[in-house]
């Protein structure tokens, strides 16, 4: 945050800032070292043949048929609108980014999007061997409609595929044609295989079926993984996972609002959050509903599956549901469902919505616990916070206004398990040692300030102010005052000629 102050003498002393924030760095994450690298920029006017920028391709799909397995693809800034979906049959990867005309990858200063312009899905990829590598790319308006089966909104993989500082939003899976079954899975990603995503953004993306005469089954509205899901240092938020019946003999089922996998998923260093399962059930009138044999199930508004959470926050999701009938099969786990491990992690303010009425609903299914926040809970485990305690306050900056990072006095802070917290496998800081434990949290300040780590997704730090952007006119320095995250050892002096105000 930020406020304009002017001052007529200023002097600014800045010592030691040991904290790296790397939330704008242009280093590259996923080079496959000894493919060749072929390049895309929307406004290249050569041989358009993708040697290098001058002649760059301006179409990724024109770039992806030249690839061969491992090469990787650079696209400059712009909104590429391909008029289909970008069809990938090899591992390579594809990297956002860039500057037209070429330079150094900076994805916040220049950014690459991906639009399937809500008449298409955006990516679809067969590959069966290797990874797929996705950085540094926007990837939105994905839309596949009327289908009676439909996977993918935004992406479709069919092997291993790793995301890397990208967005994905506002992709969409809609039938609303109501006649037979009707199954849609993973409007943002769907994968066959392994996902990995890090350091990245899963945004409203949307699932929504109706069917008057069979089955309508929604699964994971941001991300669905048939294998094996991974999620580091990113936010999952705002997805929906809606299913709708007309029918007397078949029900709408919707499931992980956020995400689902079949299988294991590993959540660390994350947000999900105000993601939710929808189900609603109408059976035509009074004299059908007495015919009606199926009702509505409806589980895990943020995540469904074999879930592990490391130091994560899952707050704010919802299962909601409404029936004719009266009559709900299931309503199981606001927050997540499954079988569930959490560790330094928060699950808090997640909710069940029938009919308008709103109840706490953090969890469903197996759970082992430790060094965690459940609100209204006192798990068994070791380390694990007692919210039972009538008045007890987590001591979060502002719960109401979303902002669930902690106070100085809050109980969750230094109350985790430094051995709780995951390898840095994936190298998220860019240092090299992936044999480190996650080095930074989802603000990209220090993973443990102190000695200890703290429990959630985010570390209290220090906070120091800093000016920047100064601005000398006369006698006057005009400038811009942030409260910035540093080490005990980095300070700011200056002498204005008057106070903040």
């Amino acid at each position: 945050m930020f406020k304009k102050f002017i001052y007529s003498t200023l002097v600014i002393i800045c010592l030691i800032i040991t904290q790296q924030v790397y939330s704008n760095s242009t280093k590259s994450v996923n080079t496959i070292e000894g493919g060749a690298i072929i390049y895309v920029d929307l406004n290249a006017s050569g041989n358009n043949d993708g040697t290098d920028w001058v002649n760059a391709f301006t179409s990724v799909q024109n770039a992806v048929n030249a690839a061969a397995s491992g090469d990787e693809i650079h696209i400059a800034e712009g909104t590429y609108l391909e008029g289909a979906e970008i069809l990938i049959t090899l591992p390579m990867t594809l990297k956002g980014g860039y500057p037209t005309g070429g330079g150094v990858q900076n994805i916040h200063n220049y950014s690459t999007i991906l639009s399937g312009n809500y008449q298409n899905r955006v990516i679809f990829s067969s590959h069966s061997t290797g990874t797929l590598n996705i950085e540094g790319l926007t990837i939105t308006k994905g839309r596949l409609n009327n289908g009676g089966t439909l996977f993918g909104g935004g992406v479709y993989s069919n092997g291993n595929i790793k995301f890397s500082h990208v967005n994905i939003n506002d992709n969409t899976l809609a039938d609303n044609t109501t006649i037979g079954h009707k199954f849609a899975y993973g409007a943002g990603i769907y994968g066959q295989s392994e996902v990995v995503i890090l350091n990245s953004v899963i945004d409203n993306n949307r699932l929504g079926i109706d069917s008057d005469s069979g089955y309508a089954r929604t699964k994971g509205g941001g991300v669905y993984s048939a294998i094996s899901l991974i999620i580091i240092n990113s936010t999952i938020t705002n997805n929906l996972s809606n299913a709708t019946s007309f029918s007397n003999n078949a029900a709408s089922i919707a499931e992980g609002g956020g995400v689902y996998c079949d299988n294991t998923v590993i959540i660390a260093n994350s947000l999900l959050k105000s993601n939710k399962a929808r189900t609603a059930h109408t059976c035509n009138g009074a004299i059908d509903c007495q015919f009606t044999t199926t009702h509505p199930e409806t589980r895990g508004g943020g995540a469904v599956g074999f879930i592990t959470s490391n130091n994560s926050l899952i707050t704010g999701n919802i299962i909601e549901s409404s029936s004719e009938t009266e009559s709900i099969t299931a309503l199981d786990g606001g927050g997540l469902y499954g079988i569930l491990s959490i560790n330094n992690s928060i699950v808090w303010g997640n909710t069940t919505l029938v009919e308008g009425f709103e109840s706490p609903d953090e969890y469903f299914g197996s759970l082992t616990s430790s060094n965690s926040l459940i609100k209204g809970e006192n798990p068994a485990g070791t380390g694990n916070i007692d919210a039972t305690t009538p008045g007890f306050d987590p001591l979060f900056v502002d719960e109401v206004g979303g902002n669930i990072r902690l106070q100085a006095a809050s109980p969750l802070k230094d109350s985790g398990n430094n051995s709780l917290l995951p390898l840095d496998d994936y190298d998220i800081d860019f240092d090299g040692n992936t044999t480190e434990p996650l080095p930074i949290d989802l603000d990209g300040g220090q993973r443990v300030f102190d000695t200890t780590v703290d429990i959630g997704t985010y570390e209290f730090q220090s906070y120091l102010g800093i000016a920047k952007n100064a601005a000398v006119s006369g006698s006057e320095v005009t400038f811009d005052y942030y409260l910035e995250n540093f080490s005990a050892s980095a300070f700011i002096k200056y002498k204005p000629d008057r106070q903040p105000g």
